[in-house]
């Protein structure tokens, strides 16, 4: 599996899940090519030329080989093409599923999806699911950690019992419907209503999406049952005493305990492969800190801090998933108010180090892989059955018509359907993918006022600033910071809520970095203007020139107080100042000319 962020970084490949299954799907297939392949044969060395105009027994004998041969042949290469599917999985940008709307860099917003996140890591605790309908509570009291598991797997486990169930109960009303039932035409009749049923519920499952929910309620499984009964009463009183060989000849007794004891089995073995991956509920837990600073600055500035922060911390310099994002509203119109604000964001979903490859000996190493491989080794099992039976029908066929083989024709082609469907249920848990990532969640609120700041004294100080400022009162910042696990059950599914949490588990360690963060960003604030840039003080040097010209006092230099601005301004504007009575050059400090003992003058009030 390839991951389209980097080529290098061994932390981002992903091991295909589907490779095992793969290997399965292609032996199905060459099976299924092979045997068609082999009727095509038989088709062609029977020696029987087609006629539509003069059709008869052999022909259509003929016609039926050729069919067979060519809708294995068909099956054959499908499976192929599923496999050359599943060769190479990329993950693309935006892969796995966010288990949130993104919102974009530039936008504020949120989701009930983000909301839910949010109370969950409040809470410390994933959401459970109540069971719904009587055959889940059964469900759920037979597999106590099913209310914890992801919500495709609790649906795959759900569809498994209700038909296992159902298969169970038409086959033992099958048995006993067939025991009380007349020999001849009213036996093949009620199984031919069995058969009907089998096949409807099994092709309800395998024409669904796979991650649809089909299973059935108590009320659907009753009715049924009830409809099989009726219609076995019905059917029997029916053709009581009809005499009907032709239908002995097609064993639709035999075909009917095939399809719902194969679909029964695989149903099963589907529940007991989907069972290993339900795990024990992992201690879910979360770490947060929360801190009160005040500070002169527009909380917009810290949100700021914080993004940046955000961008830093991101995982092998993917961008993080942002699923909340509210920026501090500061009206320019008011002079005190409240403000809040909130961010949340996931870092890029990561593979976890436990499997690294999926080769057979991971397989066998893992029960959930191995019941897997299980499923899908009686799923090429039964197709290959299915497949030997029409290669004895084409013998058969070959040679001369033979009315019991249509018996095992009908089998082969239930064995075939059934060992599809087999590969079908196990392809939901094969595609499972386990993923690592952390959850940020800052919430932070207070209130603000502004208010005029002025630094000098208005008559005696030579040098005064001022300015307008946000001052911020015992703001407080709340942070959680989880390290989370979640899963999916298929790469290309891309909806929000596919991809599940797992566990939690709390990082007080970063959410104190958050603290921490804040608070030098408050510590760091001033709230005092003076001029440091170069540009200012070439502009001061050229006012100060302009003044000596027009025979007005020299432009002081401009610093926090005196001896600050002495320390931190470019020598060549303090070199610039100059009595503008006799021309002596004046010290920084000087506030009288040494030589003439002339105040000095250019007494500057900025006001920023």
């Amino acid at each position: 599996m390839a991951f389209e962020y980097s080529t290098q970084g061994a932390t981002l490949d992903f091991p295909n899940p589907y490779r095992i299954e793969n290997q399965f799907l292609a032996v199905r297939g060459l099976v299924m090519l092979v045997c068609g392949v082999a009727l095509l044969l038989q088709a062609r060395g029977s020696g029987a030329a087609v006629s539509m105009a003069h059709a008869d027994m052999t022909q259509g004998v003929l016609l039926l080989l050729i069919a067979g041969g060519g809708l294995l042949v068909l099956l054959g290469i499908v499976e192929f093409g599923h496999a050359a599917l599943q060769l190479r999985v990329f993950f693309g940008r935006g892969q796995p599923a966010s288990l949130a709307p993104d919102v974009a860099r530039e936008a504020e917003g949120s989701s009930p999806h983000a909301q839910t996140l949010v109370d969950q890591l409040r809470q410390g605790a994933i959401a459970l699911a109540v069971p719904q309908g009587a055959l889940n509570g059964v469900l759920y009291s037979l597999s106590r950690h099913l209310v914890t598991a992801p919500r495709p797997l609790r649906e795959f486990m759900q569809v498994r019992f209700a038909n296992a169930l159902a298969c169970a109960s038409l086959l033992l009303l099958f048995a006993l419907t067939w025991l009380f039932t007349a020999p001849g035409a009213a036996q093949s009749l009620v199984a031919f209503v069995y058969l009907l049923l089998g096949g409807a519920l099994i092709l309800r499952s395998y024409l669904r999406r796979a991650s649809a929910v089909v299973a059935l309620t108590p009320m659907a499984l009753a009715l049924l049952l009830v409809f099989g009964i009726v219609g076995s009463v019905l059917v029997g009183r029916a053709v009581a005493g009809a005499d009907w060989p032709w239908l002995d000849h097609l064993a639709l007794p035999r075909i009917a305990f095939v399809l719902l004891a194969a679909s029964l089995v695989i149903e099963a073995l589907g529940l007991y492969a989907g069972h290993a991956h339900v795990d024990e509920p992992p201690p879910a837990s979360t770490a947060n800190d929360q801190v009160a600073v005040s500070f002169n600055a527009d909380p917009n500035l810290l949100l700021q801090e914080i993004d940046r922060e955000l961008q830093r911390r991101w995982n092998q310099g993917i961008p993080n998933r942002r699923y909340i994002w509210r920026q501090p509203k500061v009206e320019p119109t008011r002079e005190a108010g409240n403000f809040n604000a909130m961010a949340l964001e996931e870092t890029q979903p990561m593979p976890p180090q436990a499997v690294r490859r999926m080769d057979w000996s991971t397989c066998l190493a893992f029960p959930r892989f191995l019941r897997l491989a299980a499923l899908d080794a009686l799923a090429v099992a039964l197709t290959g059955a299915g497949a030997l039976l029409w290669l004895m029908l084409g013998r058969e066929l070959s040679r001369g018509l033979a009315v019991e083989s249509w018996s095992a024709g009908s089998i082969g082609f239930i064995l075939i359907v059934v060992g599809s469907y087999g590969l079908r249920v196990a392809h939901r848990l094969w595609g499972r993918l386990d993923f690592e990532s952390t959850l940020i969640w800052l919430d932070l609120g207070g209130s603000y006022a502004r208010s005029q700041i002025g630094l000098g004294a208005q008559w005696s100080d030579r040098v005064r600033s001022e300015r307008t400022v946000v001052n911020v009162e015992s703001m407080t910042l709340r942070a959680w910071v989880v390290r989370t696990r979640s899963v999916i059950f298929s790469y290309r599914d891309d909806e929000i809520g596919s991809r599940t949490l797992v566990g939690m588990s709390g990082d007080i360690d970063a959410a104190r970095g958050w603290t921490q963060l804040v608070a030098q960003f408050a510590s760091a604030q001033s709230m005092v203007v003076v001029p440091g840039a170069q540009e200012d003080a070439r502009r001061l040097q050229q006012l100060g020139a302009a003044n000596r010209l027009a025979g007005a006092e020299t432009l002081p230099q401009v610093g926090l107080q005196t001896a600050m601005a002495a320390a931190a301004m470019p020598a060549a504007v303090a070199a610039s100042r100059a009595c503008g009575h006799c021309g002596a050059a004046l010290a920084l400090a000087a506030r009288y000319c040494a030589q003439c003992g002339t105040a000095a003058g250019g007494e500057v009030d900025l006001a920023l």
